[in-house]
């Protein structure tokens, strides 16, 4: 006898509906299988989610496109929760979390209309990017010494 599925019906941009199904207890089918700390990949997800600093962001913050089709915050949130289970079928929890927190390390900085929501994130698989990882040299990048020297070409 099989597991029972959850399904969830998941929007994302645009038109585009689909349908996903997972475990109710997750299975092997997840990269790494389940964090051993956690009991599901919900589990894993929920603490992903209390670790997201714009959390609250998400969730509340509507395009005018969501706003016609009537989106609440229950699903982006359910969106967000989906986009995670299709992501850890392609990296393990450890992989995500890390990228993750270098993700949001560089956000820190930036002002947050710039940071990209959690579920567009995870859906663009956006946990396969290298951040914070080029080292600092401390020389000025090849390109502008060239762009220097090509502006001051007859000023000499």
């Amino acid at each position: 006898m099989e597991e029972p599925l959850y399904t969830q019906t998941v929007y994302s941009g645009g038109f585009d509906e689909r349908v996903v199904q997972f475990p109710k207890n997750g299975g092997s089918k997840y990269v790494g299988g389940i964090d051993p700390r956690f009991g599901s990949v919900i589990d894993e997800f929920n603490h992903v989610w209390a670790e997201w600093p714009w959390a609250e962001r998400d969730l509340t913050e509507i395009s005018e496109a969501d706003w016609k089709k009537g989106m609440t915050a229950k699903d982006f949130l359910e969106t967000t929760r989906a986009n995670y289970c299709n992501a850890r079928k392609v990296a393990s929890f450890e992989q995500i979390t890390q990228v993750l927190d270098h993700y949001i390390d560089e956000c820190s900085l930036r002002d947050e209309k710039y940071v990209m929501k959690l579920r567009n994130w995870l859906q663009d698989e956006r946990f396969t990017d290298e951040y914070g990882e080029t080292p600092d040299t401390g020389e000025e990048p090849d390109f502008l010494s060239k762009a220097g020297a090509d502006a001051m070409e007859g000023w000499i």
